[in-house]
């Protein structure tokens, strides 16, 4: 009986120290706050990405509007600018999941004169569908439409 206390004890000490490390782990700039305009540039194998070629049916016209996307991703549950700002035209959002906090990095930029996101999850291999919805609402509320555009991205 004494040995079963000490490994449930030893898992709840585990766990919380996994919990406060996905908390607290830094985000470094450099490996985060990627430049989606980057000539080449391509979203990674697991990552989520928006980015509507121009003339495409969800191509914009005019100039985006990133202090609306700010607003729009700043609006959104635990969600934090953590690089970046609109003038600079490239923000790098942290989004932490509710109960371990896990953490969640979308990049929202200009490419091709059109607002462009990749969002990618920084622990573990599956983010389990949420980075896709999280791109799919912030690009409904910044299109003003309630049908979901399609995610990807354009071919280079």
């Amino acid at each position: 009986m004494k040995t079963l206390g000490i490994i449930i004890l030893l898992i709840i000490v585990v766990t919380l120290a996994m919990a406060l490390w996905f908390r607290l782990a830094p985000s470094r700039e450099a490996e985060w706050h990627v430049d989606v305009a980057a000539p080449g540039f391509q979203p990674g194998e697991r990552w989520a990405a928006f980015c509507p070629a121009p003339g495409s049916r969800w191509a914009t016209s005019g100039e985006p509007d990133l202090e609306r996307m700010r607003q729009i991703a700043m609006d959104w549950p635990r969600t934090e600018l953590a690089f970046g700002q609109p003038e600079t035209e490239l923000m790098t959002f942290i989004t932490r999941s509710r109960l371990m906090g896990f953490p969640d990095y979308t990049t929202v930029g200009i490419r091709d004169g059109q607002l462009c996101m990749v969002a990618r999850q920084r622990f573990g291999l599956e983010d389990l569908g949420v980075n896709a919805a999280r791109l799919s609402a912030w690009s409904k509320a910044y299109l003003g439409t309630e049908e979901a555009p399609d995610l990807g991205w354009p071919e280079t």
